[in-house]
């Protein structure tokens, strides 16, 4: 099974629990992947985001797929696995304090989920590294708000 890692570190002006209140909003996590629509988002009983469905653009046709919260560690790490027809994987976001501002440490794993998929494969990773960096940055620039 083919698959990928990328990351990014860049530091987001408001302070850690403001990022992580951010975090909570499935929007935030639509900065990153090309994702095009959002629906069935679902809280905790804290009001905190458990996961959601989404629809993402490769190579001109959509894919559906879910994400869904694997770690929670208050104002430390998220991570949400990601599941669709082509490919799986792991978004995973920690915090870091600095002052009042926070570090974020965002990387997202990527891995084909079968023949059919591991043929697209090579076109999945260049769309993705071709705006990941610019994807990134405007997730961590939406944590500033």
């Amino acid at each position: 099974m083919a698959s990928e890692r990328f990351s990014h570190r860049a530091r987001a002006s408001g302070n850690v629990a403001d990022v992580w209140k951010q975090l909570q909003q499935p929007s935030t996590w639509a900065q990153i992947g090309g994702v095009e629509r959002l629906s069935e988002e679902r809280f905790d009983e804290n009001g905190e985001l458990l996961g959601y469905r989404f629809v993402i653009i490769v190579g001109g046709s959509e894919y559906q797929g879910t994400a869904t919260r694997s770690v929670a560690i208050r104002e430390k790490q998220m991570v949400m696995e990601i599941d669709s027809t082509q490919v799986r994987g792991d978004i995973s976001v920690q915090l870091e304090p600095d002052g009042g501002a926070t570090w974020v440490a965002l990387s997202l794993s990527i891995a084909s989920t079968g023949f059919f998929s591991s043929m697209l494969f090579p076109l999945i990773v260049k769309g993705v590294a071709g705006g990941f960096d610019d994807a990134a940055a405007a997730f961590v620039n939406s944590l500033n708000h």
